[in-house]
């Protein structure tokens, strides 16, 4: 799956978004965000600049609360998966040994299946402000949480 990461951190969330894939199998290729460019996954770490969204095609935008109304007026997605908020879909409940991350509606995967409302526990090793993005981003490609 084409996965592309933009904000500050995104290479440090794109390593720790490949590798709990691969542990389920799930192939991610990191790849630049383009003009043009048609992706599965396009997350966004809080905060990212509207700037460095180019006109392109997701599946699913994974975006801060905040942020995704403006950056989803840059690209096409057929699905918006916001975080970070209170009204968002993912809310961090817990920083704990990595972060439990609630999930506050179903999520459609990229193969069609509904990922149903629950907590994620994810690992350590990302900021906790990126923890429920990582969940958005993964949930998208049909992973299933821990």
């Amino acid at each position: 799956m084409r996965i592309a990461v933009i904000g500050a951190a995104k290479g440090k969330a794109a390593r720790y978004l490949q590798e709990l894939a691969a542990q389920q199998g799930i192939c991610l290729e990191q790849v630049p965000l383009k003009k043009g460019g048609v992706y599965d996954v396009v997350l966004a770490g809080p905060m990212a600049a509207k700037a460095e969204v180019p006109d392109c095609c997701t599946y699913a935008l994974v975006a801060y609360g905040k942020d995704a109304a403006r950056l989803s007026h840059c690209l096409q997605a057929q699905t918006v998966i916001t975080y970070g908020t209170e009204k968002s879909t993912l809310s961090l409940s817990s920083t704990e040994g990595g972060g439990m991350v609630s999930q506050q509606r179903e999520i459609m995967d990229i193969t069609g299946s509904a990922q149903p409302i629950g907590e994620i526990r994810l690992p350590e090793g990302l900021p906790s402000q990126w923890v429920c993005g990582a969940a958005g981003a993964l949930l998208a490609c049909g992973w299933k949480g821990m």
